[in-house]
């Protein structure tokens, strides 16, 4: 299998999309051409023509929603030279939204979703010789007014309408994290496919059964095979890691062949904290002859996931995740768009994972409002053991249940699993994000909903039958809905109340009060968020001149906190802040570490508690919200607060009525001795369990004292601290016990 890579230059033309019908040939009419660069964005280029401004500076990027209206048509002259026959697709990994494509002028295929990837064929079209490649992308805001809208197609955003039916990212439209961006462009590689006689077109992969000392894998090979070679091949699949290896042989008589290897002591694939990432290098061959004539290699690795949910709510309800049969202790982030333009996306990868990792997450989750990111981020979260927990792209919304929607989740479910499915990090599918919710605000039962109930669960029972899959996040079982639901809420009280007793949750109901966090009983948090600011840097980047952190006109398009406005959260925390912006940016920054802090370490003290996954990793546009990351990479202290707070093995301090209760949170199979110092103790030797939460010791200590800690366990020093308050706490003297420190 040989590619050709059609990446690079191309000729833009933007025309207005309601007044325009191409043929794939002229080009009358269309006005001068852009210069375009491909994976790009249309907007992208347009900046780099000096036709709009920077786009991520103040309000500047409204300068680009004209663009919504247009159709644009990119333009590729190419060369390409040939001495066979063989077969030959155009592929395109990304395409934003919906296109017609021509190869010299020859109308080739169509496409209707920026998720999935697309190949046509080019057999008798493509040239010996120079070769015309356009693409015509239609305004997607004009295609969907083309469908008829129910009174439940709703959802929790302005922008929702009109993304219901079109299959991009539904953030793209605008969102509280995200300013509006319905972008187009071709944002990911393409290029010319060419195919041998015998091409291995799709392998899985699947650890079936972990019994004892053996592993069971499935493995499903499809093929296409010239039938000059049908009944004369042999499957060989091999597989290798460390000092284990693994071989199955067998006849290929057909173009499909599903086979069930042996693996005897396996290497296993564990989540950071719980054992190493290990990988097999698996080599799949098809043989005629003693010559290979096709061959696929994959990483993979072997592991056992369950995901022990119940349609059980209250106290007998429970959420957990097990690999290799061990529950897992989660300590996540959400994982949201990278950037309001996708092919910006891959450059910031390795950052990310890194980043993650190194906050000691060992869980990530791909929100269903953004995108299915390209292979490599799930790769180097299979290599870093980063648990990846999948949304389907659905969010926030009330989707349509016709059947060419249906249809349209069909084929893109098959086509996102079938590329990602052989990635040991994506512990679970799941089919959307909060549509259950939309469903139940207005008093209707989501177990209706065919999309998530249905189609999504059909398809994953054909082309991945061996991964968990979760109907959506959070989900409203039929009990709940007996329950407490039914009804349409009146108001956010009403929600937190009926809500209290679902076992996985996405908890937002202490907006403006993160103490009130102790009432919740859930077992497991799938989002919780706090808002804090950009960094100075960043804000004198992207804001105008003379901006002011109170005044809300220098923050269009850069500010949707998660409370009620930009001072709530420091208003709510602190005492004594001044009014400067520098003083105020530094509060901020510090109530969203305390906050955060205050979150995870409540959670990890919980016995049934099994996870907190926090919203969210990183901006998509440099704005105030609840990230970690800002869009530059500047990482607030809210970053280096969790990152402590998840340490493996950890004191954990909760202060209360002028009592310090001290725990040491052991979430590893280490079990042994550790040195504890506190500031205001003497150093002791305490005898903890694996898997364990212990309760060390009760201290008195007054208000706004700093009480830091030091853990000695298996040659490594964690520290941490605990700044103790009931309600508020004065600014002036926090600045001065905490060094007024950005980390």
């Amino acid at each position: 299998m040989n590619k050709i890579s059609l990446n690079g230059n191309y000729k833009l033309y933007i025309t207005d999309g309601k007044n325009f019908n191409f043929d794939g040939v002229g080009f009358n009419g269309l006005g001068e051409p852009v210069d375009a660069v491909v994976p790009g964005n249309a907007e992208l280029d347009l900046m780099r023509a000096n036709l709009l401004p920077d786009l991520y500076f103040a309000d500047n990027i409204r300068k680009a929603e004209y663009l919504e209206s247009k159709d644009f048509v990119y333009v590729k002259d190419f060369e390409f030279n040939y001495d066979n026959d063989c077969h030959r697709e155009l592929v395109l990994k990304g395409v934003d939204t919906i296109a017609e494509y021509y190869l010299n002028g020859v109308k080739i295929g169509e496409s209707e979703n920026a998720f999935v990837e697309y190949g046509f064929s080019v057999d008798n079209v493509l040239k010996n010789g120079k070769n015309r490649l356009v693409v015509h992308i239609f305004s997607s805001v004009n295609h969907a007014k083309k469908y008829e809208y129910t009174p439940l197609n709703i959802g929790i955003y302005d922008g929702c309408y009109e993304s219901l039916n079109i299959r991009k990212p539904a953030s793209s439209f605008g969102w509280d994290i995200l300013p509006r961006a319905v972008s187009a462009g071709i944002f990911r590689d393409v290029y010319i496919q060419e195919y041998s006689p015998v091409e291995i077109t799709n392998v899985y992969i699947a650890t079936n059964r972990l019994v004892d000392n053996l592993a069971i894998l499935t493995v499903s090979v499809n093929a296409r095979v010239a039938d000059e070679f049908l009944g004369k091949l042999t499957l060989k699949i091999t597989g290798k890691c460390k000092d284990s290896e693994f071989v199955k042989t067998c006849p290929f008589t057909f173009t499909s062949k599903t086979v069930f290897p042996y693996v005897e002591n396996p290497v296993l694939w564990y989540p950071g904290g719980y054992g190493a990432p290990d990988l097999y290098d698996v080599t799949v061959e098809l043989v005629a002859d003693g010559k290979v004539v096709a061959q696929k290699s994959i990483k993979f690795g072997i592991r056992s996931v369950d995901i022990g949910y119940t349609e059980e709510i209250g106290e007998n309800g429970n959420f957990r995740i097990f690999v290799n049969n061990k529950l897992i202790k989660v300590k996540g982030v959400n994982h949201t768009p990278i950037d309001v333009y996708h092919s910006k996306d891959k450059e910031k990868y390795a950052d990310i994972v890194d980043g993650i990792k190194n906050m000691n997450c060992n869980f990530v989750r791909i929100w269903g409002g953004g995108i299915y990111e390209d292979d490599e981020f799930y790769s180097l979260c299979d290599e870093n053991g980063i648990m990846v927990w999948h949304d389907f792209m659905l969010a926030c919304h009330m989707y349509p249940q016709t059947k060419e929607f249906l249809d349209k989740i069909s084929f893109e479910c098959k086509n996102v699993v079938e590329r990602l499915r052989n990635h040991p990090s994506i512990i679970a599918w799941c089919g959307s994000n909060e549509t259950d919710w939309m469903y139940t605000c207005i008093g209707l039962n989501p177990n209706g909903d065919k999309i998530t109930r249905v189609v999504i669960k059909d398809v994953l029972s054909a082309v991945d039958p061996f991964r968990p899959f979760f109907p959506t996040t959070p989900y409203f079982s039929n009990e709940f809905i007996k329950k407490q639901g039914g009804v349409f809420y009146v108001d956010l009280a009403e929600i937190t109340e009926r809500r209290r007793p679902l076992p996985e949750e996405h908890y937002w109901w202490h907006r403006n009060d993160f103490l009130k966090f102790i009432d919740q009983n859930h077992k497991f948090i799938m989002e919780i968020g706090f808002g804090g600011c950009n960094s100075q840097e960043e804000l004198n980047k992207y804001l105008p001149k003379g901006w002011d952190f109170k005044d809300d006109k220098y923050w269009n398009c850069h500010s949707y906190p998660t409370e009620d406005g930009r001072t709530t959260g420091l208003d709510y925390l602190f005492d004594g802040v001044g009014d400067s912006n520098e003083e105020l940016v530094s509060a901020s920054r510090a109530y969203q570490a305390e906050a955060y802090k205050y979150i995870v370490e409540r959670s990890r003290i919980r016995p049934y508690f099994n996870g907190i996954c926090l919203w969210n990793y990183r901006d998509g546009f440099p704005i105030f919200s609840s990230a970690f990351v800002g869009y530059d990479g500047d990482k607030r202290p809210a970053y280096f607060a969790v990152k402590n707070s998840y340490e493996p093995v950890q004191c954990i301090m909760k202060y209360e009525n002028g009592k310090v209760e001290i725990y040491i949170v052991n979430d590893t199979p280490f079990e042994g001795k550790v040195g504890l110092k506190l500031s205001n103790a003497s150093k002791k030797e305490i005898e903890i369990k694996a898997n364990d939460i212990l309760l060390a010791d009760t201290v008195s200590c007054g208000e706004n004292e700093l009480i830091t800690s030091e853990l000695s366990v298996g040659g490594k020093t964690v520290k941490n601290y605990l700044y103790t308050y009931s309600r508020k706490i004065d600014y002036t003297k926090y600045k001065k016990l905490s060094g007024n420190k950005d980390e």
